[in-house]
């Protein structure tokens, strides 16, 4: 009998799909200081630590950032937010603050759900790349 994986092992597999995603799907630079790179070259970015689950696969929270940005400098956040910003206009940013602050638990369930629903979005991204 297969063993059920814990929520923080199925995090973890979450987070690499949605880095994946969020890398494949994006333009090759980085959205706080332009530098382009190919696109799996780049990190996932998130303008709201990781640590906030409500945000932490939230797309209204990711980008993508070279390593100088996002490891470095910290997610250098002044540009991501002035970016975010201009984006977005002022509600949707003060929206994506506000579910920030909310907190969220994932389920088993849930996070099986979202691998699944990503596994199939990285897949079609990887076929449209060759």
């Amino acid at each position: 009998m297969k063993k059920k994986k814990t929520v923080s092992q199925l995090k973890k597999e979450l987070d690499k799909l949605v880095s994946r995603f969020v890398r494949l799907s994006g333009q090759g630079i980085c959205y706080t200081c332009g530098l382009k790179r190919e696109k799996l070259e780049l990190q996932c970015g998130h303008f709201i630590s990781r640590a906030h689950s409500a945000t932490r696969y939230d797309l209204d929270n990711l980008r993508t950032q070279c390593v100088n940005c996002n490891v470095w400098r910290r997610g250098n956040t002044a540009f991501f937010a002035a970016n975010l910003l201009k984006e977005y206009g002022t509600e949707r940013f003060d929206a994506l603050i506000k579910r920030g602050r909310s907190l969220k638990q994932f389920t088993v369930r849930e996070l099986e759900s979202e691998i699944e629903s990503y596994s199939q979005l990285v897949k079609e991204l990887e076929k449209n790349m060759i």
